[in-house]
């Protein structure tokens, strides 16, 4: 069996990647957090860390399994002109759920008649620069509300087109550009506070949302060497992302109320029905988290008590065909 590769982030998604992986029984070790070579219990698993926007094209050149967030993945793909992902040879397999930020345009508050691109522009006619670590959804949003190709400020490479915007790579703390650096700055959110602990404000949405991605080299994906090993992490972690958004739920209700219940839980398969004494029985069932509050008002209405959601550390299933992204 072939050693496979994983390139994983540094940066916002680390801690919660390395959670992840604890939680699916892939503990990862390191000699402190600034080794950017960690180990595995595996001597069939290699794995690096890398800036996650250098994760896509480490996965296309040749590492196994790579995870970085959609924004990372999106903002290549318009660098290379990219429409297709499974082109350049890398599959995106699942959504892990986590690390979830939105990517907005924003401003000084003491900007007060700023409240959209329209008026930033109406403001500073003669020039405006926006800093951002995703230089290419900037230009996209820029190109689709303009007539201008805005002028690009990258690491080694500067592309002057005349234009009066001009996007500026920020290697982070972009929140602290302006006013002297810049005017404005793209950024990822996570609620409102990220903005205004800044004193910054949002005035446009570049991307609605991004969460971590597993991603896939496609040739690993048909080595008989590797798949395996690669399915299995596939599956561990997928195990932990659908644990985490699952109750097991234990709960008494009158036996001549059981078909009702029934009618409400939403099981994987079916409850687990358990006839008891005195006319009760007792149900245990899989619910959706999202769904427990309104799923337990409805089965107390029918009699229920007792009713305990159980968190599940991990659901492991037999995963479908690779390449969906959920």
């Amino acid at each position: 069996m072939g050693i496979v590769s994983l390139a994983l982030p540094s940066g916002n998604l680390e801690e919660e990647t390395y959670g992840l992986f604890a939680e699916a029984g892939l503990g990862l070790h390191r000699k402190s957090k600034r080794d950017y070579n960690p180990w595995m219990d595996d001597d069939e698993v290699k794995v690096k860390m890398f800036r996650s926007q250098e994760v896509p094209a480490a996965v296309a050149s040749g590492r196994d399994l790579g995870i970085t967030g959609r924004d990372r993945i999106e903002d290549w793909m318009l660098e290379f002109d990219i429409e297709d992902l499974s082109r350049t040879g890398v599959v995106e397999l699942r959504d892990l759920r986590y690390g979830r930020v939105q990517t907005v345009l924003a401003v000084p508050t003491a900007m007060t008649d700023v409240g959209s691109f329209d008026d930033l522009l109406r403001r500073f006619p003669r020039g405006v620069r926006i800093a951002t670590e995703y230089p290419f959804k900037v230009r996209q949003y820029i190109k689709k509300r303009t007539d201008s190709e805005p002028n690009m400020f990258l690491p080694g490479k500067e592309v002057k087109t005349g234009s009066p915007i001009s996007i500026i790579y920020s290697w982070g703390a972009t929140e602290a550009k302006p006013p002297e650096d810049a005017e404005a700055v793209a950024e990822n959110i996570e609620t409102r506070h990220t903005l205004s602990d800044n004193n910054l404000k949002e005035i446009g949405v570049i991307m609605d949302y991004s969460t971590a991605r597993l991603i896939a080299n496609r040739e690993s994906l048909s080595d008989p060497g590797k798949r395996a090993k690669m399915e299995y992490i596939e599956r561990s972690l997928m195990s932990v992302v659908t644990a985490r958004g699952v109750y097991h739920i234990f709960l008494n209700i009158p036996t001549d109320r059981v078909a009702d219940a029934l009618k409400i839980l939403p099981a994987m398969k079916q409850p687990t029905i358990t006839e008891g004494m005195g006319g009760w029985s007792r149900i245990d069932s899989i619910v959706p988290r999202s769904d427990y509050k309104s799923i337990a008002e409805k089965l107390l209405e029918l009699g229920a008590q007792d009713i305990i959601p159980m968190p599940i550390p991990r659901v492991t299933n037999r995963l479908y065909p690779a390449g969906n992204g959920t």
